[in-house]
Protein backbone atom coordinates (compact mmCIF):
# COMPACT_ATOMS: atom_id res chain seq x y z
CA UNK A 1 0.00 0.00 0.00
CA UNK A 2 2.71 2.31 0.89
CA UNK A 3 4.80 1.57 -2.88
CA UNK A 4 1.15 2.67 -4.40
CA UNK A 5 0.59 5.62 -2.40
CA UNK A 6 4.01 7.31 -3.22
CA UNK A 7 3.36 6.55 -6.87
CA UNK A 8 0.19 7.98 -6.43
CA UNK A 9 2.00 11.05 -4.99
CA UNK A 10 4.64 11.23 -7.68
CA UNK A 11 1.53 11.27 -10.16
CA UNK A 12 -0.22 14.47 -8.70
CA UNK A 13 3.09 16.45 -9.15
CA UNK A 14 2.00 16.29 -13.16
CA UNK A 15 -1.73 16.70 -12.51
CA UNK A 16 -3.63 19.56 -14.15
CA UNK A 17 -3.97 22.19 -11.90
CA UNK A 18 -7.11 25.17 -10.41
CA UNK A 19 -4.53 27.68 -11.98
CA UNK A 20 -3.54 26.21 -15.65
CA UNK A 21 -7.90 25.71 -15.15
CA UNK A 22 -8.64 29.84 -15.29
CA UNK A 23 -5.39 31.37 -15.87
CA UNK A 24 -4.44 32.95 -12.60
CA UNK A 25 -0.69 33.13 -11.91
CA UNK A 26 0.93 30.79 -8.72
CA UNK A 27 1.09 32.07 -5.52
CA UNK A 28 3.95 30.48 -3.60
CA UNK A 29 2.86 31.55 -0.10
CA UNK A 30 -0.29 30.19 -0.45
CA UNK A 31 0.69 26.97 -2.04
CA UNK A 32 3.30 26.36 0.59
CA UNK A 33 1.17 26.74 3.60
CA UNK A 34 -1.46 24.60 1.34
CA UNK A 35 1.14 21.64 1.33
CA UNK A 36 2.47 21.92 4.54
CA UNK A 37 0.50 23.57 7.36
CA UNK A 38 -2.72 20.56 6.73
CA UNK A 39 -0.03 18.12 6.90
CA UNK A 40 1.40 19.41 9.89
CA UNK A 41 -1.77 19.09 11.39
CA UNK A 42 -2.37 15.92 10.25
CA UNK A 43 0.41 14.07 11.90
CA UNK A 44 -0.62 16.02 15.47
CA UNK A 45 -3.87 14.14 15.27
CA UNK A 46 -2.59 10.63 14.00
CA UNK A 47 0.13 11.60 17.35
CA UNK A 48 -3.03 12.14 19.60
CA UNK A 49 -5.12 9.10 17.99
CA UNK A 50 -2.33 6.37 18.53
CA UNK A 51 -1.33 8.28 21.45
CA UNK A 52 -4.46 6.67 23.10
CA UNK A 53 -4.01 3.37 21.36
CA UNK A 54 -1.01 3.22 23.12
CA UNK A 55 -2.25 4.07 26.75
CA UNK A 56 -5.29 1.66 26.16
CA UNK A 57 -2.70 -0.83 25.25
CA UNK A 58 -0.46 -0.45 28.03
CA UNK A 59 -3.47 -0.44 30.63
CA UNK A 60 -5.51 -3.65 29.26
CA UNK A 61 -3.19 -5.37 26.85
CA UNK A 62 -5.79 -5.24 24.09
CA UNK A 63 -4.26 -6.05 20.52
CA UNK A 64 -7.85 -4.34 19.17
CA UNK A 65 -5.77 -0.99 20.29
CA UNK A 66 -2.75 -1.97 18.23
CA UNK A 67 -4.73 -2.88 15.08
CA UNK A 68 -6.40 0.58 15.86
CA UNK A 69 -3.45 2.37 15.75
CA UNK A 70 -2.41 0.90 12.64
CA UNK A 71 -5.64 1.49 10.54
CA UNK A 72 -5.17 5.14 11.86
CA UNK A 73 -1.45 5.23 10.82
CA UNK A 74 -2.72 4.10 7.38
CA UNK A 75 -5.63 6.18 6.95
CA UNK A 76 -3.16 8.81 7.83
CA UNK A 77 -0.88 8.05 5.14
CA UNK A 78 -4.07 7.99 2.88
CA UNK A 79 -5.05 11.37 3.89
CA UNK A 80 -1.77 12.41 3.46
CA UNK A 81 -1.71 11.93 0.09
CA UNK A 82 -5.39 13.50 -0.52
CA UNK A 83 -3.85 16.77 1.13
CA UNK A 84 -0.69 17.06 -1.60
CA UNK A 85 -3.19 16.50 -4.24
CA UNK A 86 -5.16 19.27 -3.10
CA UNK A 87 -2.11 21.00 -2.69
CA UNK A 88 -1.09 20.14 -6.34
CA UNK A 89 -4.65 20.66 -8.34
CA UNK A 90 -5.88 23.89 -6.34
CA UNK A 91 -3.05 25.69 -5.39
CA UNK A 92 -0.91 24.84 -8.30
CA UNK A 93 2.07 23.74 -5.72
CA UNK A 94 4.23 22.08 -8.28
CA UNK A 95 4.26 25.03 -10.76
CA UNK A 96 4.74 27.21 -7.58
CA UNK A 97 8.01 25.68 -6.47
CA UNK A 98 9.41 25.43 -10.57
CA UNK A 99 8.54 29.42 -10.50
CA UNK A 100 10.52 29.78 -7.15
CA UNK A 101 13.64 27.64 -7.81
CA UNK A 102 13.71 27.52 -11.31
CA UNK A 103 14.20 24.07 -13.73
CA UNK A 104 16.68 22.72 -11.09
CA UNK A 105 17.69 19.01 -12.50
CA UNK A 106 15.72 16.86 -9.67
CA UNK A 107 15.67 19.81 -7.31
CA UNK A 108 11.77 21.26 -7.94
CA UNK A 109 10.40 17.11 -7.97
CA UNK A 110 12.10 16.77 -4.24
CA UNK A 111 10.98 20.04 -2.78
CA UNK A 112 7.26 19.26 -4.29
CA UNK A 113 7.58 16.16 -2.55
CA UNK A 114 9.36 16.81 0.72
CA UNK A 115 5.54 17.55 2.86
CA UNK A 116 4.04 14.75 1.97
CA UNK A 117 7.46 12.58 2.52
CA UNK A 118 8.04 14.05 5.69
CA UNK A 119 4.30 13.61 6.93
CA UNK A 120 5.00 9.73 6.09
CA UNK A 121 7.93 9.65 8.29
CA UNK A 122 6.04 11.96 10.90
CA UNK A 123 3.54 9.02 11.19
CA UNK A 124 5.86 5.98 11.02
CA UNK A 125 7.25 8.10 13.88
CA UNK A 126 4.59 8.38 15.95
CA UNK A 127 3.49 4.76 15.19
CA UNK A 128 6.51 3.35 16.38
CA UNK A 129 6.06 3.17 20.21
CA UNK A 130 2.78 0.86 19.02
CA UNK A 131 5.36 -1.34 16.92
CA UNK A 132 7.79 -1.57 19.83
CA UNK A 133 5.16 -2.52 22.35
CA UNK A 134 4.31 -5.75 19.33
CA UNK A 135 8.27 -6.36 18.87
CA UNK A 136 8.12 -6.71 22.61
CA UNK A 137 5.86 -9.13 22.95
CA UNK A 138 7.02 -11.29 19.97
CA UNK A 139 10.40 -11.17 21.74
CA UNK A 140 9.08 -12.60 24.88
CA UNK A 141 7.04 -15.47 23.04
CA UNK A 142 10.30 -15.78 20.88
CA UNK A 143 12.17 -16.67 23.89
CA UNK A 144 9.95 -19.01 25.48
CA UNK A 145 9.61 -21.02 22.40
CA UNK A 146 13.88 -21.15 21.89
CA UNK A 147 13.07 -19.17 19.02
CA UNK A 148 16.12 -16.57 17.51
CA UNK A 149 15.35 -12.98 18.63
CA UNK A 150 17.09 -9.90 17.46
CA UNK A 151 18.80 -6.47 18.67
CA UNK A 152 15.81 -3.93 19.63
CA UNK A 153 16.60 -1.41 17.44
CA UNK A 154 16.37 2.45 18.48
CA UNK A 155 13.18 4.67 17.13
CA UNK A 156 15.17 6.25 14.81
CA UNK A 157 16.87 3.20 13.63
CA UNK A 158 13.56 1.57 13.44
CA UNK A 159 11.97 3.97 11.71
CA UNK A 160 14.75 4.83 9.18
CA UNK A 161 14.93 0.92 8.29
CA UNK A 162 10.63 0.94 7.14
CA UNK A 163 11.23 4.21 5.40
CA UNK A 164 13.78 2.78 3.48
CA UNK A 165 11.69 -0.90 2.63
CA UNK A 166 8.37 0.93 2.23
CA UNK A 167 9.14 4.19 0.60
CA UNK A 168 12.97 5.23 -0.57
CA UNK A 169 13.12 2.04 -2.80
CA UNK A 170 10.18 3.35 -5.04
CA UNK A 171 11.47 6.91 -4.33
CA UNK A 172 15.27 5.92 -5.24
CA UNK A 173 14.10 4.44 -8.66
CA UNK A 174 11.76 7.30 -9.53
CA UNK A 175 13.86 9.62 -8.49
CA UNK A 176 17.08 8.32 -10.93
CA UNK A 177 14.22 7.78 -14.12
CA UNK A 178 14.11 11.81 -13.52
CA UNK A 179 17.37 12.83 -13.31
CA UNK A 180 18.52 10.98 -16.02
CA UNK A 181 15.40 12.40 -18.39
CA UNK A 182 16.00 15.76 -17.00
CA UNK A 183 19.84 16.02 -17.98
CA UNK A 184 19.52 14.59 -21.10
CA UNK A 185 17.10 17.71 -21.65
CA UNK A 186 19.83 20.03 -20.36
CA UNK A 187 22.22 18.25 -22.23
CA UNK A 188 20.53 18.69 -25.45
CA UNK A 189 19.90 22.61 -24.62
CA UNK A 190 23.45 23.52 -23.65
CA UNK A 191 24.97 21.58 -26.96
CA UNK A 192 22.83 23.82 -29.02
CA UNK A 193 19.44 21.79 -30.01
CA UNK A 194 16.16 22.99 -30.62
CA UNK A 195 13.89 20.85 -28.58
CA UNK A 196 11.24 23.27 -30.03
CA UNK A 197 11.50 21.21 -33.30
CA UNK A 198 9.97 18.22 -34.33
CA UNK A 199 13.34 16.54 -34.99
CA UNK A 200 14.74 18.24 -31.30
CA UNK A 201 11.35 16.28 -29.74
CA UNK A 202 11.99 12.90 -31.64
CA UNK A 203 16.06 13.27 -30.72
CA UNK A 204 14.86 14.08 -26.86
CA UNK A 205 12.58 11.53 -27.20
CA UNK A 206 14.72 8.80 -27.99
CA UNK A 207 17.78 9.77 -26.05
CA UNK A 208 15.40 9.87 -22.99
CA UNK A 209 14.13 6.36 -23.59
CA UNK A 210 16.82 4.64 -23.64
CA UNK A 211 18.22 6.55 -20.94
CA UNK A 212 15.17 5.49 -18.61
CA UNK A 213 15.96 2.06 -20.28
CA UNK A 214 19.43 1.99 -18.93
CA UNK A 215 18.22 3.07 -15.20
CA UNK A 216 15.84 -0.17 -15.17
CA UNK A 217 18.90 -1.76 -16.12
CA UNK A 218 21.38 -0.87 -13.34
CA UNK A 219 18.23 -0.15 -10.90
CA UNK A 220 18.71 -3.60 -9.14
CA UNK A 221 22.60 -2.43 -8.43
CA UNK A 222 21.25 0.37 -6.65
CA UNK A 223 18.30 -1.49 -4.66
CA UNK A 224 20.31 -3.92 -3.29
CA UNK A 225 22.17 -1.08 -1.23
CA UNK A 226 18.93 0.33 -0.29
CA UNK A 227 17.59 -2.57 0.95
CA UNK A 228 20.39 -3.46 3.36
CA UNK A 229 20.96 -6.74 1.31
CA UNK A 230 24.17 -9.33 1.75
CA UNK A 231 24.44 -12.39 -0.01
CA UNK A 232 22.94 -15.96 1.70
CA UNK A 233 26.05 -17.78 3.13
CA UNK A 234 26.49 -21.33 1.57
CA UNK A 235 24.74 -24.28 3.57
CA UNK A 236 21.53 -26.45 3.20
CA UNK A 237 18.99 -23.08 2.92
CA UNK A 238 21.20 -21.86 -0.33
CA UNK A 239 21.85 -25.18 -2.09
CA UNK A 240 18.13 -25.96 -1.78
CA UNK A 241 16.72 -22.34 -3.32
CA UNK A 242 19.36 -22.71 -5.86
CA UNK A 243 18.45 -26.07 -6.95
CA UNK A 244 14.55 -24.18 -6.88
CA UNK A 245 15.83 -21.53 -9.29
CA UNK A 246 17.67 -24.25 -11.76
CA UNK A 247 14.01 -25.45 -12.09
CA UNK A 248 12.22 -22.48 -12.90
CA UNK A 249 14.83 -21.98 -15.34
CA UNK A 250 15.76 -18.84 -14.09
CA UNK A 251 19.65 -17.01 -13.94
CA UNK A 252 20.18 -14.65 -11.45
CA UNK A 253 23.35 -12.83 -10.21
CA UNK A 254 22.50 -13.00 -6.28
CA UNK A 255 20.63 -14.40 -3.84
CA UNK A 256 20.39 -12.38 -0.84
CA UNK A 257 19.27 -11.61 2.66
CA UNK A 258 17.52 -8.82 3.27
CA UNK A 259 17.88 -7.37 7.07
CA UNK A 260 15.28 -6.16 8.44
CA UNK A 261 16.41 -6.82 11.97
CA UNK A 262 13.05 -9.42 11.67
CA UNK A 263 10.83 -6.72 11.23
CA UNK A 264 9.38 -7.97 8.34
CA UNK A 265 8.14 -11.23 6.65
CA UNK A 266 8.60 -10.74 2.34
CA UNK A 267 10.17 -11.81 -0.78
CA UNK A 268 11.06 -9.66 -3.55
CA UNK A 269 12.79 -9.81 -7.14
CA UNK A 270 13.97 -7.26 -9.14
CA UNK A 271 16.07 -7.10 -12.71
CA UNK A 272 15.76 -7.78 -15.58
CA UNK A 273 19.16 -9.30 -17.24
CA UNK A 274 20.15 -12.43 -15.98
CA UNK A 275 23.59 -10.41 -14.48
CA UNK A 276 21.76 -7.79 -13.07
CA UNK A 277 18.66 -10.09 -11.35
CA UNK A 278 18.58 -10.48 -7.41
CA UNK A 279 15.94 -12.53 -5.43
CA UNK A 280 15.95 -11.00 -1.55
CA UNK A 281 13.97 -13.05 1.28
CA UNK A 282 13.96 -11.05 4.51
CA UNK A 283 16.02 -12.64 7.23
CA UNK A 284 12.30 -12.77 9.35
CA UNK A 285 11.46 -15.15 6.53
CA UNK A 286 14.09 -17.15 6.89
CA UNK A 287 13.47 -17.56 10.92
CA UNK A 288 9.86 -17.97 10.69
CA UNK A 289 9.29 -20.17 7.43
CA UNK A 290 10.04 -23.78 7.19
CA UNK A 291 12.63 -24.95 4.19
CA UNK A 292 9.39 -26.28 2.15
CA UNK A 293 7.95 -22.42 2.79
CA UNK A 294 10.91 -20.80 2.44
CA UNK A 295 11.24 -22.99 -1.41
CA UNK A 296 7.94 -21.90 -2.27
CA UNK A 297 8.49 -18.22 -1.69
CA UNK A 298 12.02 -17.71 -3.71
CA UNK A 299 9.74 -20.17 -6.42
CA UNK A 300 6.88 -17.18 -6.39
CA UNK A 301 9.53 -14.47 -6.51
CA UNK A 302 11.40 -16.66 -9.78
CA UNK A 303 8.08 -16.84 -11.52
CA UNK A 304 7.84 -13.36 -11.68
CA UNK A 305 11.57 -13.50 -13.37
CA UNK A 306 10.56 -15.92 -15.80
CA UNK A 307 7.47 -14.42 -16.98
CA UNK A 308 8.78 -11.05 -16.69
CA UNK A 309 6.24 -9.57 -14.76
CA UNK A 310 7.70 -6.05 -14.71
CA UNK A 311 8.27 -5.76 -18.39
CA UNK A 312 4.66 -6.71 -18.79
CA UNK A 313 3.34 -4.51 -16.15
CA UNK A 314 5.02 -1.31 -17.73
CA UNK A 315 3.97 -2.71 -21.53
CA UNK A 316 0.06 -2.65 -20.09
CA UNK A 317 0.10 0.48 -18.36
CA UNK A 318 1.98 1.71 -21.73
CA UNK A 319 -0.82 1.09 -23.71
CA UNK A 320 -3.46 2.16 -21.54
CA UNK A 321 -1.78 5.80 -21.03
CA UNK A 322 -0.49 5.71 -24.56
CA UNK A 323 -3.88 4.99 -26.03
CA UNK A 324 -5.82 7.62 -23.55
CA UNK A 325 -3.53 10.11 -24.59
CA UNK A 326 -4.35 9.84 -28.23
CA UNK A 327 -8.17 9.76 -27.49
CA UNK A 328 -7.72 13.31 -25.33
CA UNK A 329 -5.81 14.47 -28.25
CA UNK A 330 -8.54 14.12 -30.82
CA UNK A 331 -10.92 15.41 -28.03
CA UNK A 332 -9.42 18.53 -27.11
CA UNK A 333 -9.12 18.97 -30.87
CA UNK A 334 -13.08 19.07 -31.17
CA UNK A 335 -12.99 21.07 -28.46
CA UNK A 336 -10.96 23.77 -29.91
CA UNK A 337 -12.85 23.74 -33.05
CA UNK A 338 -16.61 23.23 -31.09
CA UNK A 339 -16.12 24.72 -27.63
CA UNK A 340 -13.19 26.67 -27.40
CA UNK A 341 -14.18 28.02 -23.98
CA UNK A 342 -14.19 24.52 -22.80
CA UNK A 343 -10.87 23.11 -23.83
CA UNK A 344 -8.95 24.07 -20.36
CA UNK A 345 -11.85 21.68 -18.93
CA UNK A 346 -11.31 18.77 -20.90
CA UNK A 347 -7.34 19.03 -20.34
CA UNK A 348 -8.74 18.86 -16.45
CA UNK A 349 -10.91 15.98 -16.52
CA UNK A 350 -8.39 13.95 -19.62
CA UNK A 351 -5.59 14.56 -17.52
CA UNK A 352 -7.42 13.08 -14.32
CA UNK A 353 -9.18 10.18 -16.68
CA UNK A 354 -5.64 9.12 -17.70
CA UNK A 355 -4.29 8.71 -13.89
CA UNK A 356 -7.30 6.66 -12.79
CA UNK A 357 -6.94 4.54 -15.67
CA UNK A 358 -3.03 4.21 -15.50
CA UNK A 359 -3.51 3.00 -11.66
CA UNK A 360 -6.70 0.97 -11.84
CA UNK A 361 -4.29 -0.83 -14.92
CA UNK A 362 -1.82 -1.29 -12.46
CA UNK A 363 -3.46 -2.71 -9.80
CA UNK A 364 -5.60 -4.97 -12.48
CA UNK A 365 -2.55 -6.58 -13.79
CA UNK A 366 -0.42 -6.61 -11.01
CA UNK A 367 -2.94 -9.10 -9.02
CA UNK A 368 -3.12 -11.36 -11.54
CA UNK A 369 0.31 -11.03 -11.63
CA UNK A 370 1.11 -12.05 -8.25
CA UNK A 371 -1.61 -14.96 -8.68
CA UNK A 372 0.50 -16.41 -11.55
CA UNK A 373 3.74 -15.76 -9.39
CA UNK A 374 1.72 -18.21 -7.04
CA UNK A 375 0.88 -21.08 -9.27
CA UNK A 376 4.49 -20.91 -10.62
CA UNK A 377 5.45 -22.07 -7.40
CA UNK A 378 2.90 -24.55 -7.26
CA UNK A 379 4.24 -25.97 -10.68
CA UNK A 380 7.91 -25.48 -9.51
CA UNK A 381 7.68 -27.51 -6.69
CA UNK A 382 5.43 -30.53 -8.32
CA UNK A 383 7.89 -30.47 -10.77
CA UNK A 384 10.56 -31.71 -8.15
CA UNK A 385 8.23 -33.52 -6.30
CA UNK A 386 7.63 -37.55 -6.82
CA UNK A 387 7.18 -38.01 -10.58
CA UNK A 388 3.56 -38.74 -12.45
CA UNK A 389 2.26 -40.32 -14.71
CA UNK A 390 -0.10 -37.11 -15.64
CA UNK A 391 2.12 -34.33 -14.45
CA UNK A 392 -0.62 -31.94 -12.66
CA UNK A 393 -0.31 -29.57 -9.47
CA UNK A 394 0.16 -31.61 -6.34
CA UNK A 395 -1.35 -31.19 -2.71
CA UNK A 396 1.72 -30.79 -1.36
CA UNK A 397 3.50 -28.03 -3.69
CA UNK A 398 0.15 -25.89 -2.98
CA UNK A 399 -0.04 -26.36 0.99
CA UNK A 400 3.05 -25.08 0.50
CA UNK A 401 2.70 -21.94 -0.89
CA UNK A 402 -0.28 -21.69 1.22
CA UNK A 403 1.43 -22.19 4.31
CA UNK A 404 3.78 -19.68 3.55
CA UNK A 405 0.86 -17.38 2.94
CA UNK A 406 -0.43 -18.18 6.43
CA UNK A 407 2.71 -17.31 7.72
CA UNK A 408 2.92 -13.96 6.20
CA UNK A 409 -0.21 -13.30 7.25
CA UNK A 410 0.37 -14.23 11.13
CA UNK A 411 4.14 -12.63 12.01
CA UNK A 412 3.04 -9.57 10.04
CA UNK A 413 -0.24 -9.47 11.56
CA UNK A 414 -2.60 -8.93 8.21
CA UNK A 415 -5.86 -10.00 8.02
CA UNK A 416 -6.17 -12.70 5.67
CA UNK A 417 -9.73 -11.01 3.72
CA UNK A 418 -7.86 -7.56 3.82
CA UNK A 419 -7.47 -6.69 0.09
CA UNK A 420 -4.53 -4.93 -1.41
CA UNK A 421 -4.52 -3.50 -4.84
CA UNK A 422 -1.47 -4.76 -5.99
CA UNK A 423 -1.99 -8.40 -4.47
CA UNK A 424 -5.75 -8.45 -3.67
CA UNK A 425 -6.23 -10.36 -0.54
CA UNK A 426 -4.40 -13.36 1.19
CA UNK A 427 -7.86 -15.28 1.44
CA UNK A 428 -8.21 -15.04 -2.26
CA UNK A 429 -4.45 -15.88 -2.89
CA UNK A 430 -4.93 -19.59 -0.58
CA UNK A 431 -8.18 -20.20 -2.84
CA UNK A 432 -7.06 -19.86 -6.05
CA UNK A 433 -3.81 -22.34 -4.94
CA UNK A 434 -6.48 -24.95 -3.72
CA UNK A 435 -8.74 -24.43 -6.66
CA UNK A 436 -5.42 -25.57 -9.19
CA UNK A 437 -4.82 -28.54 -6.88
CA UNK A 438 -4.70 -31.95 -9.55
CA UNK A 439 -4.53 -29.49 -12.60
CA UNK A 440 -2.32 -29.87 -15.46
CA UNK A 441 1.06 -28.46 -14.96
CA UNK A 442 1.27 -26.67 -18.24
CA UNK A 443 -3.21 -25.96 -18.39
CA UNK A 444 -3.65 -23.49 -15.90
CA UNK A 445 -6.52 -20.92 -16.17
CA UNK A 446 -4.37 -18.17 -14.74
CA UNK A 447 -1.51 -18.48 -16.99
CA UNK A 448 -3.90 -18.42 -19.93
CA UNK A 449 -5.53 -15.34 -18.68
CA UNK A 450 -2.31 -13.64 -18.61
CA UNK A 451 -1.15 -14.46 -21.87
CA UNK A 452 -4.17 -12.61 -23.35
CA UNK A 453 -3.50 -9.68 -21.16
CA UNK A 454 -0.03 -9.59 -22.76
CA UNK A 455 -1.66 -10.18 -26.27
CA UNK A 456 -4.38 -7.32 -25.18
CA UNK A 457 -1.47 -5.04 -24.48
CA UNK A 458 0.29 -5.89 -27.27
CA UNK A 459 -2.67 -5.35 -29.54
CA UNK A 460 -3.58 -1.83 -28.03
CA UNK A 461 0.07 -1.07 -28.28
CA UNK A 462 -0.09 -1.63 -31.74
CA UNK A 463 -3.47 -0.06 -32.62
CA UNK A 464 -2.07 3.52 -30.69
CA UNK A 465 1.01 3.60 -33.14
CA UNK A 466 -1.35 2.81 -36.33
CA UNK A 467 -3.95 5.87 -34.93
CA UNK A 468 -0.43 7.86 -34.51
CA UNK A 469 0.72 7.29 -37.89
CA UNK A 470 -2.25 7.48 -39.49
CA UNK A 471 -3.20 11.03 -37.85
CA UNK A 472 -0.08 11.97 -38.94
CA UNK A 473 -0.76 11.45 -42.33
CA UNK A 474 -4.08 13.03 -41.86
CA UNK A 475 -2.93 16.12 -41.06
CA UNK A 476 0.13 16.34 -43.56
CA UNK A 477 -3.03 15.62 -46.16
CA UNK A 478 -4.85 18.26 -44.95
CA UNK A 479 -2.25 21.08 -44.87
CA UNK A 480 -1.41 20.19 -48.35
CA UNK A 481 -4.89 20.28 -49.51
CA UNK A 482 -4.58 23.97 -48.00
CA UNK A 483 -1.89 24.81 -49.91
Amino acid sequence: MSQFLVIVAFLCLSAPSLADLVGTPTDIRAATTAAALPQFVLVLVVWLAISVCGRTMDQTGSIRAAFLGDRIARWGRIASIAIHAFACVLFAWPDSVRDSLGELVLVDEVVALLPVVLAWLGIMWVQEPIERRLREAVMIRRLDECRPIYPMLSRGAAVWSHFRSTILVILVPIFLVITTSESIEVALERTGHDLTTEDGQALLGTLQLVGVAGVFLIAPLVLRFVWDAVPIGEGELRSALLKVGEDSRVRLRSLLVWRTGGTMINGAAVGILPGLRFVLLTDGLLDNLTLDQVRAVAAHEFGHLRHRHLIWLVACMAASVFSLSIALTWLDRWMLALAPDFQTISEFAGGGAAILLGLWVFGFVSRRFEWQADAFAAQTLSRSGPSLESPAITHEAASAMIGALDAVADLNGIPRRRWAWRHGSIHTRQARLRAIVGLPLEKLPIDRECMWIRIASLVVLAMSVAAVALDQYALHWFSELVK
